[in-house]
């Protein structure tokens, strides 16, 4: 929160996109994708009078990177939770075929049921 409302603590015009820059900058550092853009949504809200079009444009755009960085990210997690059942389905079932050729070497009954 109080990264939000920064720029708004100064005084005059140049000092406040001067500190609304500083707070850009510490808000990419931001490594959790969710806090970021709460603090780069409430910068833009808190910030919206005293800030330049070129900076609203600049909070934006890393606002829209954040958004698809999270996309990105579930997507991901979606394609790897399917790999894994793909994966495992195949495993079950090589194991499956290869116990059921134990247990018929072991009876030596399956062979012998199965022609005619």
């Amino acid at each position: 929160m109080r990264l939000m409302v920064l720029p708004l603590t100064y005084r005059g015009k140049q000092r406040q996109q001067k500190a609304t820059k500083e707070a850009l900058d510490l808000a990419k550092q931001i490594s959790d994708q969710e806090l970021s853009r709460e603090v780069l949504a409430g910068m833009l809200v808190f910030s919206n009078q005293i800030i330049e079009t070129e900076l609203k444009e600049e909070i934006y755009k890393r606002l829209r990177m954040t958004v698809i960085g999270q996309m990105f990210e579930e997507e991901k997690q979606r394609a790897i939770k399917k790999a894994t059942r793909e994966v495992t389905k195949r495993i079950t079932e090589r194991e499956a075929k290869k116990l059921k050729k134990k247990q018929c070497k072991l009876r030596k009954t399956c062979f012998e049921a199965e022609t005619p």
